[in-house]
C-alpha cells in the first residue's frame, strides 16, 4: 500500500507541472457573444474620472442609445488606437449630436485601474487635437471586480489575464445599447467606420434619433454579426433582381418558342 501511495504521489507531482505548462490560448479565452435579451445590470457601481460614484446601470438608461466601450486604459497594444478610431468616427457624425442623439461611456475591465488612469486616457485623446467638442463630456469609468464582471458577463464580453506577458487578452469591440440598456449590436473596434457607427446608433434608437436620411440609409444596409460591420443590402438586391430578370426572360423566350411550335403543328405542312 505504501508503495502504491508513493507511486500515485509521484504521478501527481509530474502531472501538475505538465498541466501548468499548457500555453495560454487568447482566442479560447476572449470573445464577444450576443446573449439573448442581454442588458446592462440595473445596478453597477463605478466611479468617473473625478472619483465620483456613478451607477452604470442608471447611466446607460435614458432617452438615447449608448455606445458602451469596454477598454483597458493602460493597454500597451491596440486599445488606444481603437479608442481614437471611435472618437474620430464620432466627430464625423454630423447629423448626430452627443447628449441629444447618443451618449458614449468608456469603462475599464481592469479592476486595478482607477480615476487616474481614466484621466490619463482622456488626456491622451485630447493631445491628438481632434475636432470633437463633446470629448470632455464622454464618461470614463472604473470599477471593482464584481461590477466589471457583472457588466461584461451580462453583455457577453469575455477577456482574460495572460500571466505569461502580464497583460489582458481581450476582444476589440464596442457595444451599442438601446435607450433602455439592452444590447443592440457589437461594433468592430479595430477600425470604426462612421457609417457603421451611424447606422448602429440609428438602429438602436428605433427611429427616435437621426434624420430621415439616416433611416433610409439603414434600410440599404444589413448588419453582419461575424465582422461587426454593416454591408450594402442593395448589392445583394441588385444581384437577386438580375437573376429574377434573367429567369423571366428565359421563361418568356421558352414560352414563345413553345407557342410557335404549337401553332406550326396546327397549321400543318
Amino acid at each position: 500500500m505504501t508503495v502504491f501511495v508513493a507511486l500515485a504521489l509521484a504521478v501527481l507531482t509530474l502531472a501538475l507541472p505538465a498541466r501548468a505548462a499548457v500555453p495560454f490560448d487568447p482566442f479560447g479565452s476572449t470573445a464577444v457573444d450576443s446573449p439573448q435579451d442581454a442588458a446592462v445590470p440595473e445596478h453597477a457601481p463605478f466611479v468617473d474620472r473625478k472619483g465620483r460614484p456613478v451607477d452604470l446601470g442608471t447611466l446607460v438608461r435614458g432617452d438615447v442609445p449608448v455606445v458602451l466601450a469596454p477598454v483597458y486604459y493602460d493597454c500597451p497594444n491596440i486599445c488606444s488606437v481603437s479608442t481614437a478610431s471611435l472618437t474620430q468616427s464620432l466627430a464625423l457624425l454630423t447629423t448626430l449630436e452627443h447628449g441629444r442623439d447618443y451618449r458614449v461611456v468608456f469603462f475599464s475591465f481592469d479592476p486595478r485601474e482607477g480615476p487616474a488612469e481614466a484621466r490619463k486616457a482622456l488626456a491622451s485623446l485630447q493631445q491628438r487635437k481632434m475636432d470633437y467638442p463633446a470629448l470632455p463630456d464622454l464618461a470614463w469609468l472604473t470599477g471593482g471586480p464584481e461590477a466589471i464582471e457583472g457588466v461584461t458577463r451580462a453583455l457577453g464580453y469575455r477577456y482574460a489575464w495572460d500571466a505569461g506577458i502580464g497583460q489582458y487578452s481581450h476582444a476589440n469591440a464596442f457595444a451599442v445599447l438601446t435607450p433602455d440598456g439592452r444590447l443592440s449590436r457589437w461594433i468592430n473596434a479595430i477600425s470604426v467606420e462612421p457609417t457603421d457607427l451611424r447606422l448602429a446608433i440609428t438602429e438602436a434608437g428605433a427611429g427616435t434619433v437621426g434624420s430621415m436620411s439616416d433611416f433610409l440609409l439603414m434600410l440599404c444596409y444589413q448588419y453582419d454579426p461575424v465582422t461587426g460591420k454593416y454591408g450594402r443590402v442593395i448589392d445583394v438586391s441588385i444581384k437577386g433582381l438580375a437573376a429574377v430578370t434573367l429567369l423571366c426572360l428565359f421563361g418568356f423566350i421558352g414560352f414563345a418558342l413553345w407557342q410557335e411550335r404549337r401553332r406550326a403543328r396546327r397549321e400543318g405542312p
